[in-house]
């Protein structure tokens, strides 16, 4: 099969970009041969027999918004006269505007914008924030009736891609994210190495979050609010890119117990040396990063809004509260600081959990989409 895949990143690095780049990896490994409409790809890939990649410059001088609009007309000016070439193109969001075959979505910025509603975040981020999504809530709807199918990451995503965003429920399939559960496991080798690295001392019970924490949607606050007054053996590490005086008031009964990482690549030994992983989001798809602190075998305490909530079993293999609830996350992680056989049952289950989303069922639910909806099925 010629399959065409339009979206701006494919590499480990984060969430859609990951998804595309195990994508791409499963459909060359069967045979396929794929072409790529992008603007950054990974190095492993390039070379990699049946694989075209096509660089679409993006302008990096420009806000964020604009250069998305740009990109999409450049990538929209190449599907124009080279899209009779493939059986399948496959968007990512608003990155086209042409007829296509399947479409993901990743985000679904109609709901992101009833999540702004709720937040009181001033300032010129906000304002930005709220016309970037107006602009694509009125771009997703008319990119995703031009597709056959719409593929939502998660059944929280189908929801809201039909109640808020108006697409058809028989034109939307559900592919969850997943995991790539060989790289994220867990490994007493490596856990006593990094905590020794860190300076984590015996008998600490590290929590980690993982998330930028420009974004308050990601909750570190609420993190932050649920530390105080746990013991002072229960330490937060924070790893991400941003400012922490962004949260000032809250660090201030809890500065000795919180430790910010900065920016890191060693997220998978950082799963190692943790105790439980809080990611108390207010709005994701579906967080890849749950999904891999579950592989890794932590205890999770995240929110129905993250996702990957959405298939947890409260109670087994993680916590799912309300992303606003300080008072739940500091009595969840009280509960798996102070019985360790509790703690260690939920990691045996959320690993077993995580075993069901591999990345290959992914790649192999997409090619039933694409045998479906391809040029050659849709012929007499």
């Amino acid at each position: 099969m010629k399959i065409l895949i339009v979206t701006h990143k494919v590499m480990r690095g984060d969430g859609q970009a990951r998804v595309n780049y195990e994508l791409v990896c499963h459909l060359l490994d069967w045979g396929h041969e794929v072409t790529l409409l992008t603007n950054q790809v990974a190095d492993d890939l390039l070379g990699r027999t049946g694989l075209t990649v096509k660089i679409i410059e993006a302008a990096s001088n420009l806000p964020a918004l604009l250069r998305e609009l740009l990109w999409a007309k450049a990538c929209t000016d190449f599907l124009k006269v080279h899209s009779e070439q493939y059986e399948i193109i496959h968007l990512n969001g608003a990155v086209a505007y042409v007829p296509h075959q399947v479409n993901t979505s990743h985000f679904v910025h109609a709901s992101f914008r009833l999540y702004l509603k709720q937040e009181k975040i001033t300032g010129w981020r906000n304002v930005y924030h709220r016309l970037h999504a107006d602009l694509n809530i009125r771009l997703e709807k008319s990119v995703y009736l031009q597709a056959k199918k719409v593929v939502a990451v998660s059944p929280k995503t189908k929801r809201e891609l039909v109640e808020i965003v108006g697409i058809a429920a028989d034109c939307v399939e559900v592919i969850c994210n997943a995991v790539d559960v060989k790289e994220f496991c867990p490994n007493p080798d490596r856990r006593a190495k990094t905590r020794e690295k860190l300076g984590i001392p015996d008998g600490q019970f590290a929590v980690l979050f993982a998330g930028d924490l420009q974004q308050q949607r990601k909750g570190l606050r609420t993190i932050l609010e649920a530390m105080a007054g746990l013991p002072e053996d229960i330490h937060l590490y924070a790893a991400g890119k941003g400012n922490p005086e962004t949260y000032s008031e809250q660090l201030l009964p809890v500065q000795s117990r919180v430790h910010f990482l900065g920016y890191r690549r060693d997220i998978v030994d950082l799963f190692q040396a943790a105790d439980a992983f809080a990611f108390p989001s207010r709005y994701d798809t579906m967080a890849l990063v749950v999904f891999e602190a579950l592989a890794s075998g932590l205890p999770v305490i995240t929110t129905i809004e993250s996702g990957v909530g959405e298939v947890m079993q409260s109670g087994v293999n993680g916590f799912v509260m309300d992303p606003y609830d300080a008072k739940a996350l500091n009595s969840q992680l009280f509960t798996l600081y102070s019985d360790p056989e509790f703690s260690a049952r939920m990691r045996l289950e959320a690993r077993k959990l995580a075993l069901q989303f591999t990345w290959e069922r992914v790649a192999e639910q997409y090619i039933s989409i694409y045998k479906l909806v391809g040029k050659k099925a849709a012929s007499p």
